[in-house]
């Protein structure tokens, strides 16, 4: 069955999955520029980026919702369950240029979560190496009574008596 007659309804999809292929993009502008941020040390930028990423969370919202509405009124004139409408199934029951259109917006969104995956994970990775690195310092800083061991930039371990550079005792 082709639907023909949902016009209106694939129009909007249309506009709605090229609102979240913008959202999409801006997130990974967004952690480029905070892992950048991080990697420069600027608290500045670092702080506005995060500002950014808090407020682009509202378009989301409506976005998701939207496409909830129309994926349910799409389901409805398949006949199929709303958790069973994907927009491959969607794009077989379209006419060849309505098919085309939602397929080069489908591979566009499945190109940008990739690419949102890798720079999540890098961004991740970096904070979870800053943490390693900050509980390295203080661990030497203030220690707990345990020896502190490092490593070299060869990778050679370097043992450090439980003598921190700080007494924390009065």
């Amino acid at each position: 069955m082709i639907l023909s007659n949902m016009d209106s309804q694939i129009g909007e999809l249309l506009g709605v999955l090229d609102e979240e292929i913008g959202l999409l993009e801006l997130k990974c502008s967004q952690l480029t520029g905070l892992f950048g941020a991080l990697v420069n040390r600027d608290q500045e930028t670092t702080e506005t980026v995060l500002k950014g990423m808090e407020q682009s969370q509202e378009p989301q919202i409506s976005v998701d919702l939207r496409l909830g509405a129309i994926r349910r009124t799409l389901a409805d004139a398949l006949g199929c369950e709303t958790r069973e409408l994907k927009l491959s199934k969607l794009i077989s029951h379209l006419p060849p240029d309505q098919a085309r259109a939602t397929d080069d917006r489908r591979r566009r969104i499945v190109d940008l979560t990739a690419k949102l995956r890798r720079e999540h994970l890098q961004t991740a990775m970096l904070l979870n190496e800053c943490i390693r690195i900050n509980r390295t310092l203080l661990a030497s800083l203030l220690p707990a009574g345990d020896a502190v061991m490092t490593y070299s930039t060869e990778g050679s371990d370097i043992w450090r008596p439980e003598t921190g550079l700080m007494d924390t005792e009065s």
